[in-house]
């Protein structure tokens, strides 16, 4: 028995709005991101200040915060696997 399967594709002939979006969007990940380095958490204030500066609404904001959060988790993860590793590289010899 065969099947058939078709894929169907839309091209958005003019990607400005997506630019732009993704733009503001890496801005304020860079952004929020300086500032938890500095020690700062994500609480009101900082949060209220990015949604009114930027002028994107508090759950797209949420959205970014996640966002970078899992990547910083992700990131610390990885550096204490390898720091494993390498402690059982060094055990070896």
């Amino acid at each position: 028995m065969s099947s058939r399967f078709r894929t169907i594709q839309d091209r958005i002939a003019d990607h400005s709005a997506l630019d732009a979006l993704a733009r503001l969007n890496a801005e304020v990940e860079l952004r929020l991101h300086l500032e938890m380095r500095k020690g700062r958490v994500f609480t009101g204030d900082l949060a209220k200040t990015f949604y009114q500066q930027f002028g994107i609404s508090a759950k797209n904001l949420d959205h970014i915060h996640a966002a970078l959060k899992g990547r910083m988790d992700g990131m610390s993860e990885c550096a204490n696997l390898h720091v494993e590793q390498l402690t059982d590289k060094i055990a070896a010899k």
